[in-house]
């Protein structure tokens, strides 16, 4: 049994999911528990695993499910193939066909894992905090999972072409914002080169025959995308209204979700440089935790919203208490701790806590390895959630290298002034010492004969004020 909320009951899902932040732009006025529609969200195999970015419209359609409507996820086994150009400056590097399948099989998989743990984290949270409060089994959607491959994978192209072609016209296609700033890229000489290939052109048409394809076999009436997606999905709609063998033309609809950013504005993306992946072997469980504890102030209200279950009644509850002792954090902490239990799973969220507490608590790191000196493990049942990095003792690289590898979202230009004002490292006596840094001249190895080595392989560092790093030396 589900915990629920009857009040919540009946109502206007797209109001409710909007105020959450969870829906940009929608096409359809009213959902709610009574509609019982089938929507599809898709997710394209260009990486071993979804993103942050992506969670935001499995999380809209996990909402939508978990009030007796139902979802279909689709793996972009062929679009993929193709590469969403949406917003791209330059088109995306061709993928091996294997690896495209390998990885869909991958996302499929994940995004089954996704509903199972979202499930058990809405059971568990506490009936008065959950936004719909107490739900029947009966009240749940299904869901089902599917691959574009499975139908564009035998179509001929001339086939396709005279059977769909007419109606994809080239002058709504060419209006949509992502083909207009395509077409007028200016390049780095400072011309407009214009450049999209007809692969990436194709990719909406495909996209719009997905949503065909779905409402004609599965009566699937509505999509959800993230924002960047629109163009592509009215492209579905345009298409879909000139179809003859398909009826209810009024009923179908579009949903979008808000693009998430970093604090420096950026798109959460494969390629961008800054992905956080779902995948704990890409992204550790704690550094999935450690990116929410260190929210920026005025976007954990938003996030508590987007990325959790809560009701409002207890975000407002929370923020409340937050601010009555800003400096305690608390809203980033139950932040941080609800988007582990909802991605990966609730007995994950105390080693979060343990670990943070050690890395960001000096005193509570020394008595932990003084309570501890005896063990050797002392480390061991942290590797389920955080990523020890390993580096040879004898390694003589510069430590500017080393930080590469250590921080890679850091700029290189920042690197410098973090090595001569900011990394510290645990020493001998237990003290964190300031480096002293010379360009060109400390290496790794002169670094780790001056750490404590403790258990004899790990070493800590301080690299700023809100990042810390154990390696494992081997």
């Amino acid at each position: 049994m589900f915990k629920s909320n009857r009040v919540l009951r009946d109502v206007n899902l797209v109001e409710i999911l909007k105020q959450r932040n969870l829906i940009q732009q929608s096409t359809k006025q009213v959902i709610t528990d009574k509609s019982k529609l089938t929507l599809y969200t898709g997710a394209d195999p260009s990486a071993k695993s979804l993103h942050l970015g992506n969670l935001v419209p499995l999380l809209l359609s996990f909402h939508l499910n978990l009030n007796n409507n139902n979802i279909i996820l689709l793996s972009g086994g062929a679009t993929g193939v193709l590469g969403d150009p949406t917003f791209k400056t330059n088109e995306r590097e061709k993928k091996d066909l294997i690896q495209l399948e390998e990885n869909g099989e991958a996302i499929a998989k994940q995004q089954e894992n996704f509903f199972k743990n979202a499930t058990n984290y809405y059971k568990e949270l506490d009936t008065k905090d959950a936004i719909y409060g107490e739900k029947q089994n009966d009240d749940i959607g299904t869901r089902k999972y599917v691959n574009n491959l499975n139908w564009f994978g035998d179509i001929k192209l001339l086939d396709f072409l005279h059977e769909y072609g007419s109606n994809f016209k080239i002058k709504e296609l060419l209006s949509k914002e992502s083909v207009k700033q395509r077409l007028n890229h200016v390049s780095s000489n400072g011309g407009t080169d214009g450049s999209l290939s007809i692969k990436e052109f194709f990719y909406q048409i495909l996209q719009g025959y997905d949503f065909y394809h779905l409402c004609k076999h599965e009566n699937c009436l509505g999509q959800i995308g993230g924002n960047d997606q629109w163009g592509n999905m009215t492209s579905g709609l345009e298409f879909m209204r000139r179809q003859s063998d398909i009826s209810n033309d009024e009923q179908r609809f579009i949903l979008s979700t808000p693009l998430i950013v970093d604090n420096a504005g950026r798109k959460f993306g494969k390629s961008e440089g800054n992905a956080l992946f779902l995948n704990p072997k890409m992204t550790s469980i704690f550094e999935v935790y450690q990116y929410f504890i260190n929210a920026m102030d005025e976007d954990v209200e938003r996030y508590l919203k987007i990325f959790t279950l809560l009701s409002d009644e207890k975000i407002k509850e929370v923020v409340h208490t937050t601010k009555l002792n800003k400096s305690n954090r608390h809203a980033h902490k139950v932040l941080a701790s609800n988007v582990v239990h909802l991605v990966h799973g609730k007995q994950f969220v105390p080693l979060c806590e343990d670990f943070s507490q050690l890395l960001f608590n000096n005193k509570k790191l020394l008595e932990y390895l003084s309570t501890h000196k005896e063990k050797k493990t002392l480390f061991e049942h942290f590797r389920q959630i955080y990523d020890f990095k390993q580096f040879s003792k004898e390694d003589d690289s510069d430590l500017f290298d080393i930080m590469k590898i250590l921080e890679p979202g850091i700029e290189e230009r920042n690197i410098n002034s973090c090595l001569q004002n900011s990394f510290k490292f645990l020493n001998q006596d237990n003290k964190f010492e300031k480096l002293n840094y010379v360009e060109g001249k400390t290496t790794f190895k002169d670094l780790v004969q001056n750490c404590k080595r403790i258990d004899d392989r790990f070493v800590i560092f301080r690299i700023r004020k809100n990042s810390m790093s154990i390696l494992e030396i081997i």
